[in-house]
């Protein structure tokens, strides 16, 4: 059985198999097999991206000595069992499958159980195992805030990212710091009613879509 360490190398092809690069189940042992990825600290991953062995320009493929069949774990720390996010079983002789999650999921480590695979000797063989965690989204546009009677209004455009929330923030100077104000709101406009007349207060937003958190808006200013 080879190292896990050969199937996180950044490495999709066939270059260094067998030397460095891959991973193969024992030979002789029955199926399922199973390669385990541990991470530093608990992370949240959205995607998963399975590159099975296949050889360009070459007999040697997929169809041939590919991994067919498998499901994909992660461990759940709170309840300390593995919980299948994936199950990858259409029998498919392709060399890279890419499987995104509905939502993220937060875990510390998780494994590809291969439960068939094409060669007669029975042997799984992977080149490359990546896990993803969500896109950054992009931040509102267009923002303005301007005095209201009981306050400050703050308004801006939808992000063009979906499911996107937004989490607004304040300063007393346009560099910060900036503090949250409120929760996460789905609305497109925030009634700053914390302020004291005359004073300048500056505002950003931030869209949060998938528990990830963009980069702040430009900057507006308005006068309590």
């Amino acid at each position: 059985m080879w190292s896990p360490a050969g199937v996180i190398d950044a490495i999709r092809d066939d270059a260094g198999w067998s030397v460095t690069h891959g991973w193969a189940s024992q030979a002789g042992a029955a199926l399922p097999q199973s390669v385990q990825i541990d991470f530093p600290a608990e992370l949240a991953v959205r995607q998963f991206v399975v590159v099975t062995y296949h050889k360009l320009n070459s007999p040697e493929t997929a169809a041939k000595w590919g991994v067919t069949n498998y499901r994909i774990e992660a461990w759940d720390e709170t309840l300390a069992v593995w919980k299948t996010v994936v199950t990858e079983n259409a029998s498919r002789t392709v060399k890279t499958r890419v499987h995104t999650l509905p939502t993220s999921i937060k875990t510390k480590k998780f494994r590809v159980v291969v439960l068939n695979v094409a060669p007669l000797d029975g042997q799984a063989r992977l080149l490359q195992i990546e896990a993803w965690g969500s896109p950054v989204p992009a931040p509102p546009s267009n923002l303005d805030s301007s005095a209201i009677p009981s306050g400050i209004r703050t308004s801006w455009l939808a992000s063009t990212s979906t499911g996107a929330s937004y989490l607004v923030k304040r300063a007393t100077s346009a560099n910060g710091p900036f503090t949250n104000l409120g929760d996460l709101m789905t609305t497109l406009s925030f009634d700053d009613i914390s302020v004291v007349p005359g004073t300048t207060y500056f505002y950003r937003v931030h869209t949060v879509a998938d528990g990830v958190s963009s980069a702040g808006s430009v900057t507006v200013s308005a006068v309590a």
